[in-house]
């Protein structure tokens, strides 16, 4: 037989009729908590119906002049045994439970899954459509972030630095980024600006000269595109008086016949 619990005391505290409402007693002992809570060591009050299954006991216990003090509950396991009571109903917010020193403010965060003070982590965290608030420079004011948009489905929003710490500054005015925009702004080069802009670029064929002017290959110029020209090499010193552009095609007229090995480059900006 398992070892019974000696009681100094043991009281009833509140009502209840038997093997109805739960009852509240409190009790003292020399035992240990370790004999209290063995399998079986209240069967004698549990079989002779002095308490019963859910039934609370606040108990003292001193072993030795090492006092201490729990709150159990009674099951039926093995005849009749007390249980640590936040135990029997899923936890409680106590120290053996959850916190393990309530009186250490960074040991219960941890212990609650929130880190540091200073560095509070959360697995997800979903806030109210007022926004995440942050304090402003000297902890005055809140700049308040939140969704624009009434979202048909869950959206992810990635900023992505690469591996130093980036500055955001728009301090100057808003700023809406339309899908042209959008398309500059992705251009690795400034020769793709150049070609989300319209700018059209070119160095024409040599022209052997023998005459003022000169038709030279433009591929992709249009009729209606607005041109800059200049010479980049010419046997005679030369001007240019007119350019006139047309499909694929740039028509120069010079000031005067510039000779052989005759090169243009020209610069083309759509106007519509």
């Amino acid at each position: 037989m398992a070892t019974q619990v000696i009681w100094g005391t043991l009281a009833k505290v509140t009502g209840g009729l038997s093997g109805t409402a739960p009852e509240m007693f409190v009790g003292s002992t020399d035992q240990t908590e370790a004999v209290i809570t063995t399998a079986g060591a209240v069967a004698d009050l549990y079989s002779a119906e002095i308490i019963k299954v859910g039934d609370v006991l606040y108990v003292n216990y001193d072993q030795d002049g090492t006092p201490g003090q729990n709150v159990y509950t009674v099951t039926a396991t093995s005849g009749g045994s007390l249980v640590t009571y936040p135990e029997s109903v899923g936890g409680a917010l106590l120290a053996a439970n959850n916190l393990s020193d309530v009186n250490s403010v960074s040991t219960s965060r941890t212990n609650l899954g929130l880190g540091s003070a200073s560095d509070v982590v959360f697995a997800t965290l979903t806030l109210g459509n007022a926004g995440l608030h942050l304090l402003d420079t000297n902890a005055s004011h809140d700049l308040i972030i939140t969704p624009g948009s009434d979202l048909t489905a869950d959206r992810v929003l990635t900023i992505t630095t690469g591996d130093a710490a980036r500055t955001l500054d728009i301090s100057a005015a808003s700023v809406t980024i339309s899908t042209f925009g959008a398309s500059l702004v992705d251009d690795t080069t400034k020769l793709l600006a150049l070609t989300t802009l319209g700018v059209k670029r070119g160095t024409t064929a040599a022209y052997a000269g023998g005459g003022t002017s000169n038709a030279f290959t433009a591929t992709g110029l249009v009729s209606t595109d607005i041109v800059v020209a200049s010479i980049l090499a010419s046997t005679n010193a030369v001007s240019i008086c007119k350019v006139v552009p047309t499909a694929d095609t740039l028509t120069i007229t010079f000031s005067a016949d510039p000779g052989a090995a005759t090169t243009v480059q020209w610069h083309a900006i759509a106007t519509v």
